[in-house]
C-alpha cells in the first residue's frame, strides 16, 4: 500500500505552500525595489534617469525605508533554503536517514543557481558593453562570474558599469557560501547528534547564532578576507530556516504545534511578517536618531564622520537583526504549522498563480532589477511624483515576468534536468545498456540490474514506439536499440532491394569521423599559417618554409572546409532527391527544415560571436558591421569586429545553401512530377544553371577585402558534388551496391581527392575563384569514396572508426566555431621555440587542446540542447538526443544532426 504524505514524518513531507510563498515574496521584493532602483542606479553614475527625489516623495528616510520594507522578505528566501536543505542533514545526524551525498548536493546546488546567474551576466554584458560601449574589466568580470568579487555589493559599485544591474545579486553570493558550508555543518551535526542528540543540535545552533552575529557586528564595515567580504557577515540569514528545521525534527514540539488551532498559528505568522518588514523603518529610525544626537556630520573630518555612521549603523543593526531573525522564523513556522495541522496554506499559496510565480521566482528576482534599470529612462520620465513609480511598476512587472518565464524555461529547467541526470546515475540514451537507454527515452522505468537477457530485450522492445507513417508524411520509425531506422522516408510501394539499401545507408558511418579529421585539419591549417607568418612575415603565409613536400601537405589541409560543404550537401539533399525520384512520401516539410537548420546552426554561432564581442569589443566597428556578423553576411561587410571569427565566412556560404536547397529541390520535384519524360533532364539543367550563375556572380557584390573563394554565391558550386552522390545513391544505389568493383572504386576515389588537394597549391592560387572548382572536386571525391564504400555493404575503414576522432566529429561544429578565439588567445605559444617546426607543433598542440575544451563546453551548453529543442525534444543541457532526426524529422545519417562545415580562413596577423 502506498504511503501518503500525511503518513510520512514531518521532516519528509513536501511543503505544499513553498512555491507560492516564494512567489509572493518575490513580488513584494519587486514592489520595494521600484522606489529604490533609481537611487541605486543614480549612485552608480547612470545618466538619463528621471531624477525623482524618493526621500521627499516618501516623507524622509524613515518613510522611504518603510516603502522599502517589503524587500526584507528576501530574508525568507534564505530561510526557505536553509529549512529545505538542512532537513536531510538533521535526519542523518539523528540517525533517521542515510548520509546525504555531498557530491550530489554540490552538483544540484551549482546547477540550480549558476546557469541563471551566468545567463543574466551575459545579457547585461550584451546590453551595457556591446550595445552601450561600457567599460569591461576582465579581472573583475571573472570574479563576478565566479561569485567571488569582494566587497559588500561591490559587484554593483565602482567604475565597472556593466555590473550595476547586478546590485541585488549579493544574495546569490550569500547563498553560494551557505551551500558551501552546509555539508560541513552537517558533518558537525552528525558528530554532535550521535552523542548528544537533539539537545546537542540545539546548543550547536545557538553557538552558530553567536558566531554569525559576531561576524555581522564585528566586521560591519569590512571583512578581513576579501573573497568572503559580504557573504561571510550575512550567514545569519540562514538561522531562521535552520531553527525551524530543528523544531520540525523534534517530534514532541512539532506535534504540539500541529495540535494548535489554525487561528493562533496564523497569528504567529502575522507577527513574524510584521517583525520582518518593521525591522527596516525601525532600524532606520534608530540610525537617524543616533546621527542627529551627534549633530551635523563634520565635512572636514572624514574619518570621524565615517565613524559616526558606522556606530549609527551598528546601533540600527542591533535592533534589526533580532527582529529579522525572529520574524523570519515565526513567519516560516506559521506557514508550515498550518500544513502540519492538515489545513490548506493561507493566502492561496497553493494556487496556480502563486505557484507559477514561485517556480520562476529565482529568475524573476535576477531579471527584475536590470529590467527596472532598462525602463527607468523611458517610462514616465517627466512624472516626478509617486505616479512615476506606479507607471514604472506597471510596465516593469509584465516585462520581468516574461523575461523570468523565458529564463526559467530555457536556462533554469535544463540546468535542473542536467543535475538530476548527473546525480541520479541513470543511463543516458547512448549509454552502455541499450534496454535501459530505450526505456529512459520512452519515459518508462528501466529494467532492474539483475534482469536476464530476455527481460532486458523485452524491456527494450516495450520502450520502442511502433512505426507511424501516415500517408503523405515522413517516416518516424524506431526499431530495436542499436538499429537506426532508414534515413530517407521510403515510399510504400518501394521494392525490397530499395528498402534494404535504405537500411544499409540509414547511418553514414563516415560522417562523424570525416568531421573529426577535417576539424584537426582546420586547426593545422590555421596554426601552421600563423606560425610561419610570425617568423616569416609576408602578405600570404609562405608554407614553403616547412619544405616543399610538407608545405604542400600542410596547404592541402585547407580542403577541410570543402569536405564539410560536400558532407552537408550529401546529407541534407537526400530527402529532396528521394522525393524527386518518387522514393519518398511527398516533399519534405520546409517548415521543419527551417526550424531544424536554425536550431542546429544559429545558437552556437551566435554564442561564439557574443563571446568575441565581450572579449574584444567592437574594435571601432559600426552597428551595421555587428548586425552583418550575426546575420550571415560578414563576407559582404568585413570589419575588425569579426576578425576573431573570420572563419565564420563559411557559415555565410552555408546559409545561402540552406536557402537554395529547398527552393531548387522543389523546382526539381515539381518538374519531375509534371513532365515524366523530360523532368529528369530539366532537373539536371536546373542544377547546371545554378552552377553557371554561381560562377558568373562569384565576385559580384564582394568587397575587395573578401577573396572570391569565400563568395557565398560562387561557393554554391562546392555543394554540387555532394548532391551528385546523393543522386547516385538514390537513383543507382542498388546497381552500385551489386557491382563488385565498387569497393575498389571507392578507395580510388578518395585517394584521388586527397591527391588533388595535395597538388592544388601548385595548380592555382588559393583564394581565387578558380580554386573553388578544384576544392569542390577534391572534397566531393573524398566524401564520395566513403559513400561508395558503404554502399558496397562493407564497414567503413579503420581510420574512420577511431573513437577519439568520432568523438571529435560529434562535437566538431562547436569546436570549430570557438577555435578561432582559442588559437588567437594562445598566439604567443611557441614563439620562443628555436625552430619553425617547434613553434608550429607547440602552437598546434596547445591551440587544439584549448579549442577542444572550450568547444565541448559550448557543445553541451548550447549546441546540443538547442538542437534538441528545435526538434521538439526536451533541451536537457549536456544530454544526448534520444533519437536524432534529420532536418525533415527522419533519423539523422549520423549520431548528431549534420554539422555545418568547418572553415579554413587563417586569422589575420592583426586580428
Amino acid at each position: 500500500m502506498a504511503t501518503t504524505a500525511e503518513q510520512l514524518p514531518a521532516w519528509r513531507r513536501p511543503w505544499i505552500g513553498g512555491d507560492g510563498a516564494r512567489g509572493i515574496g518575490a513580488l513584494m521584493v519587486f514592489m520595494a525595489h521600484i522606489a529604490f532602483a533609481e537611487g541605486t542606479y543614480a549612485g552608480l553614475q547612470w545618466t538619463g534617469l528621471p531624477g525623482r527625489d524618493a526621500v521627499s516623495i516618501f516623507g524622509g528616510e524613515v518613510g522611504l525605508h518603510a516603502a522599502f520594507s517589503p524587500a526584507r522578505l528576501v530574508n525568507l528566501f534564505f530561510a526557505f533554503s536553509a529549512y529545505l536543505l538542512a532537513r536531510p542533514f538533521i535526519a542523518w545526524a539523528l540517525d533517521r536517514n542515510r548520509q546525504p551525498g555531498t557530491r550530489n548536493f554540490y552538483i544540484r546546488r551549482v546547477l540550480r543557481i549558476v546557469p541563471g546567474y551566468w545567463a543574466l551576466c551575459v545579457l547585461v554584458v550584451l546590453w551595457l558593453v556591446v550595445l552601450k560601449g561600457g567599460s569591461f574589466d576582465l579581472g573583475h568580470s571573472l570574479k563576478t562570474l565566479l561569485l567571488v568579487d569582494g566587497g559588500w555589493n561591490k559587484s554593483a559599485s565602482g567604475s565597472f558599469s556593466w555590473m550595476a544591474p547586478l546590485a541585488v545579486t549579493w544574495t546569490v553570493r550569500v547563498e553560494a557560501l551557505g551551500y558551501l558550508v552546509l555539508p560541513l555543518l552537517g558533518w558537525l551535526w552528525f558528530l554532535i547528534g550521535r552523542r548528544w542528540g537533539m539537545r546537542g543540535l540545539a546548543v550547536s545552533l545557538a553557538g552558530l547564532a553567536v558566531l554569525t552575529f559576531f561576524l555581522r557586528f564585528h566586521f560591519l564595515a569590512s571583512f578581513p578576507l576579501p573573497l568572503l567580504d559580504g557573504p561571510a557577515v550575512m550567514q545569519w540569514l540562514f538561522l531562521p530556516g535552520l531553527a525551524v528545521a530543528l523544531i520540525e525534527a523534534h517530534d514532541p514540539l512539532q506535534r504540539r504545534i500541529a495540535g494548535w488551532r489554525r487561528g493562533p498559528t496564523l497569528l504567529m505568522a502575522l507577527i513574524g511578517f510584521l517583525l520582518l518588514i518593521g525591522s527596516e523603518p525601525a532600524s532606520q529610525a534608530v540610525i537617524q536618531h543616533h546621527v542627529s544626537a551627534n549633530g551635523p556630520l563634520p565635512t572636514d573630518d572624514i574619518p570621524r564622520a565615517f565613524g559616526i555612521l558606522v556606530d549609527a549603523t551598528r546601533a540600527g543593526t542591533w535592533l534589526a537583526l533580532p527582529m529579522q531573525v525572529a520574524g523570519a522564523a515565526l513567519l516560516l513556522l506559521g506557514l508550515l504549522g498550518v500544513e502540519w495541522q492538515g489545513g490548506r496554506p493561507p493566502l492561496r499559496l497553493d494556487g496556480k498563480v502563486a505557484r507559477w510565480v514561485g517556480l520562476r521566482s529565482y529568475s524573476f528576482y535576477l531579471v527584475h532589477f536590470p529590467v527596472l534599470g532598462l525602463l527607468l529612462p523611458h517610462v514616465a520620465p517627466d512624472e516626478k511624483g509617486w505616479l512615476g513609480y506606479v507607471a514604472l511598476g506597471a510596465v516593469a512587472l509584465p516585462v520581468s515576468l516574461l523575461a523570468a518565464a523565458l529564463m526559467y524555461r530555457f536556462v533554469e529547467v535544463p540546468g535542473m534536468e542536467l543535475a538530476k541526470r548527473l546525480t541520479a546515475r541513470r543511463p543516458g540514451p547512448l549509454g552502455a545498456d541499450p534496454a535501459a537507454a530505450a526505456a529512459l527515452d520512452a519515459h518508462r522505468p528501466p529494467p532492474p540490474p539483475d534482469a536476464g537477457e530476455d527481460d532486458r530485450a523485452a524491456a527494450a522492445a516495450a520502450a520502442t514506439p511502433a512505426p507511424v507513417a501516415p500517408e503523405g508524411s515522413v517516416t518516424h520509425t524506431s526499431v530495436a536499440p542499436g538499429v537506426a531506422p532508414p534515413l530517407v522516408p521510403v515510399a510504400a510501394d518501394a521494392p525490397d532491394e530499395v528498402r534494404s539499401l535504405r537500411q544499409r545507408m540509414r547511418f553514414f558511418e563516415g560522417g562523424d569521423p570525416l568531421r573529426g579529421w577535417m576539424l584537426l585539419a582546420v586547426i593545422v591549417w590555421h596554426t601552421a599559417g600563423w606560425a610561419v607568418s610570425v617568423r616569416h612575415p609576408a602578405p600570404e603565409p609562405d608554407f614553403g618554409q616547412y619544405g616543399t613536400t610538407i608545405g604542400a601537405a600542410l596547404q592541402a589541409t585547407q580542403i577541410s572546409v570543402w569536405v564539410f560543404f560536400a558532407l552537408s550537401a550529401y546529407l541534407l539533399s537526400r530527402p529532396f532527391v528521394a522525393a524527386a525520384f518518387g522514393q519518398a512520401r511527398g516533399f519534405p516539410d520546409p517548415g521543419r527544415y527551417v526550424r531544424h537548420r536554425i536550431g542546429r546552426v544559429v545558437p552556437a554561432m551566435w554564442a561564439v560571436m557574443v563571446i568575441a564581442l565581450v572579449m574584444y569589443g567592437t574594435l571601432g566597428s559600426s552597428t551595421g558591421d555587428i548586425v552583418a556578423m550575426f546575420g550571415f553576411s560578414q563576407v559582404w561587410q568585413p570589419a575588425a569586429v569579426n576578425g576573431a571569427v573570420g572563419h565564420a565566412w563559411s557559415m555565410d556560404v552555408e546559409a545561402v545553401f540552406y536557402v537554395a536547397l529547398p527552393l531548387v529541390g522543389w523546382l526539381c520535384w515539381s518538374a519531375m512530377r509534371r513532365w515524366k519524360g523530360i523532368g529528369g533532364w530539366l532537373a539536371v539543367a536546373l542544377l547546371l544553371v545554378v552552377a553557371v550563375v554561381a560562377t558568373v556572380l562569384c565576385s559580384t557584390w564582394l568587397p575587395a577585402e573578401t577573396p572570391p573563394m569565400h563568395s557565398p554565391i560562387g561557393a554554391l558550386v562546392a555543394f554540387l558534388p555532394g548532391v551528385a552522390f546523393a543522386v547516385l545513391e538514390i537513383r543507382l544505389g542498388t546497381r552500385i551496391a551489386r557491382w563488385r568493383h565498387t569497393p575498389a572504386i571507392g578507395v580510388a576515389t578518395t585517394l584521388l581527392g586527397l591527391l588533388v588537394a595535395y597538388k592544388l597549391s601548385s595548380w592555382t592560387r588559393l583564394g581565387s575563384a578558380e580554386a573553388i572548382f578544384y576544392n569542390a572536386a577534391s572534397a566531393g571525391l573524398i566524401v564520395g569514396g566513403v559513400v561508395l564504400w558503404q554502399l558496397s555493404g562493407r564497414r567503413t575503414w579503420a581510420i574512420l572508426r577511431w573513437r577519439p576522432v568520432v568523438w571529435l566529429g560529434e562535437r566538431s561544429y562547436s569546436i570549430f566555431m570557438i577555435h578561432g578565439i582559442a588559437i588567437f588567445e594562445l598566439r604567443s605559444l611557441g614563439v620562443d621555440a628555436s625552430s619553425l617546426w617547434g613553434h608550429f607543433l607547440l602552437y598546434f598542440a596547445g591551440g587544439a587542446a584549448f579549442a577542444i575544451v572550450l568547444g565541448v563546453i559550448l557543445h553541451h551548453l548550447v549546441e546540443r540542447p538547442l538542437t534538441r529543442l528545435s526538434r521538439g525534444e526536451r533541451p536537457i543541457w549536456g544530454g544526448a538526443p534520444s533519437t536524432v532526426r534529420s532536418p525533415f524529422g527522419d533519423p539523422s545519417p549520423t549520431r548528431e544532426a549534420p554539422v555545418p562545415p568547418a572553415r579554413e580562413r587563417a586569422l589575420p596577423a592583426d586580428a
